[in-house]
């Protein structure tokens, strides 16, 4: 579903049946390494904690969830959403002065 959707954030619980959380996320993070990942789970487990810290999730909810603790999670996702849509049109609106640029140093060479 993820592969049709392409959606920025995705959030996924540890314990699902077919595919665990974390095998999800590895996989989606092999073909799609801008999404964003946000585990939900039941398991205070450290052991899973540092496999998520390893895949580089952005944040590790534990149930029960509390409205608060997923507005706050909601909006660091947005931000950092909104700061990578920003240095992308940055860095968009900079590249044809840099191409342009080196094409003139290049006649010096």
């Amino acid at each position: 579903m993820a592969d049709e959707l392409l959606p920025d954030v995705v959030m996924t619980d540890i314990c699902m049946p077919y595919i665990d959380g974390l095998e999800l996320i590895r996989r989606l993070r092999k073909v799609h390494p801008a999404m964003q990942f946000v585990i939900v789970s039941g398991y205070d487990d450290f052991s899973y904690a540092q496999q998520a810290v390893q895949l580089h999730v952005m944040d590790y909810l534990l149930k029960p969830l509390s409205r608060s603790g997923v507005e706050a999670v909601l909006q660091r996702v947005r931000a950092r959403l909104m700061r990578k849509l920003c240095a992308g049109a940055m860095w968009k609106s900079f590249a044809p002065a840099q191409s342009a640029t080196s094409s003139s140093f290049s006649a010096w060479r």
